[in-house]
């Protein structure tokens, strides 16, 4: 054991990554204190002071590390247990070892003695160990992002329904504990934006008081991220990011706080409210009150308002026409321009014509689409079986008998599954309240009317008009 009076002071460094892996058998904080303390006394060091972050290694600025970097002149080295406490990524352990040395700090690892800048053959050992440490880091986090992934598809075949990778925590949410307060606000948001718009109903939530989770002011882009957000229908979206962004790679059912029928009634009106985007201008909005609810029939893309040059009066046209986003890259053939009034006036007797003709008015009704059955998760894990039987079989594990038993109780549950019963189709439109709906606001301004009856109106090539009805859901 060396001589205490020719011990140098050193630090000792230690990380984990979470307060459960504190004390773990192979990262722990006892274990790296351990080891750091045994490779101490056998190279003559004293450990004066021991620094300990609980952070991810993928991160590195870090509270204790720069703790250490600061009273870095009060010691001659410091000594981590290994060469992934530095982190687990390349660009972050280098990043932190530079940092150490910069210092003027000796930096030694238990697993491979005095890290030296100046010797080829440690700083080939450090840089093996870094790339084990980053390799190692990747290949936990794609295990962990597959285990999410399983346990919010669950598995259909056993009954194991799915379940949120994490505690919901959204508004109307708190750690997977609904929030009645902001779930009743949450419902009036949605009720409330059927009918005026993101930057309106930010105004008038402000002036109620009402903040967001964070205690500040709404804004137009959170209301609208927010009834975006499928969580609060019932459908958790493992993958899904703000705005729609990212992949959903699996999807489970979660206690809704809006009705379905409202979430899309509000979606659905912001659709057309994107869509109607320019017309702020109230001498435009006014000349074109239909914009967002006109759609091409030939390609299915809203027809907007527009003014040709030279022409005193405005038009709708098909808002593809020129462009090659059609068809596979051919512009749409609907060339013609619609004089607003010619439309509107069509739109009106359409209306008009069904006040007291129910099968047309019924005909006009947009029928609720018949969810499709998603198969996918319940193929997905007969496919993962039978890649797993034929495996198996391959190694021997399985005689020809066994072999053949398993693969025809397999194709089964997959004619099962294909064979299943299609979900019920939704109830059809409600004519007493289509015809009430219809009479209240028959008189009102287009704009308005198209709004609350929640019109499509698909104008053909040969100037024919087909009028669609879906109101929005009033509470």
């Amino acid at each position: 054991m060396p001589d205490s009076d020719k011990l140098r002071s050193a630090a000792a460094y230690l990380r984990v990554s979470s307060e459960a892996q504190s004390g773990d058998d192979r990262f722990g904080l006892q274990v790296q204190a351990g080891l750091i303390s045994a490779y101490a006394a056998r190279h003559g060091l004293q450990i004066m002071q021991t620094y300990s972050d609980t952070i991810s290694g993928t991160r590195h600025r870090r509270e204790q590390l720069d703790a250490l970097l600061d009273a870095a002149p009060r010691y001659e080295a410091v000594v981590i247990s290994s060469v992934d406490r530095l982190g687990r990524r390349n660009r972050v352990i280098y990043t932190v070892l530079d940092e150490l040395l910069e210092t003027g700090l000796e930096v030694h690892s238990t697993d491979m003695g005095a890290i030296d800048p100046e010797d080829e053959g440690s700083m080939l050992s450090f840089g093996v160990r870094s790339l084990f440490a980053d390799s190692d880091h990747r290949s936990l986090t794609k295990k962990l992002a597959r285990a999410r992934v399983a346990k919010v598809a669950g598995n259909p075949l056993s009954g194991r329904p799915g379940e949120p990778a994490n505690p919901l925590n959204g508004y109307g949410w708190r750690q997977g504990v609904r929030d009645d307060v902001e779930a009743a606000w949450l419902i009036h948001i949605y009720t409330r934006f059927q009918h005026v718009g993101a930057h309106a109903l930010a105004t008038e939530l402000d002036a109620l008081g009402v903040r967001t989770r964070a205690g500040k002011l709404w804004t137009a882009s959170t209301l609208r991220d927010l009834v975006r957000n499928p969580m609060y229908k019932g459908e958790y979206q493992y993958g899904r990011r703000k705005r729609g962004k990212g992949i959903v790679k699996a999807a489970c059912e979660v206690p809704a706080l809006v009705s379905p029928e409202l979430w899309e009634a509000v979606n659905h009106r912001l659709d057309q409210r994107n869509a109607r985007a320019g017309t702020s201008n109230p001498l435009r909005a006014a000349m074109y009150p239909l914009s967002g609810h006109l759609r091409c029939g030939e390609c299915g893309r809203v027809m907007r308002g527009l003014s040709l040059s030279g022409r005193k009066y405005g038009y709708y046209a098909c808002r593809s026409v020129g462009s090659t986003a059609y068809d596979g890259g051919r512009p749409c053939p609907h060339h013609r321009h619609y004089p607003p009034e010619q439309l509107h006036a069509l739109v009106r007797q359409a209306l008009d014509s069904v006040a007291t003709d129910d099968a047309a008015l019924l005909d006009m009704a947009r029928l609720p689409e018949r969810p499709a059955p998603d198969h996918g998760p319940a193929l997905a894990e007969l496919k993962r079986r039978e890649d797993k039987l034929e495996a198996a079989y391959m190694a021997d594990a399985y005689t020809p008998q066994e072999y053949a038993e398993r693969r025809a109780d397999l194709k089964r549950q997959r004619e099962a599954v294909l064979n299943a019963p299609a979900p019920t189709p939704p109830p059809g439109p409600d004519l007493e309240a289509l015809q009430a709906r219809l009479a209240r606001w028959k008189d009102a301004p287009l704009d308005e009317l198209a709004d609350r009856l929640g019109l499509t109106v698909r104008v053909s090539m040969d100037g024919a008009v087909r009028v669609e009805l879906d109101p929005p859901v009033e509470l």
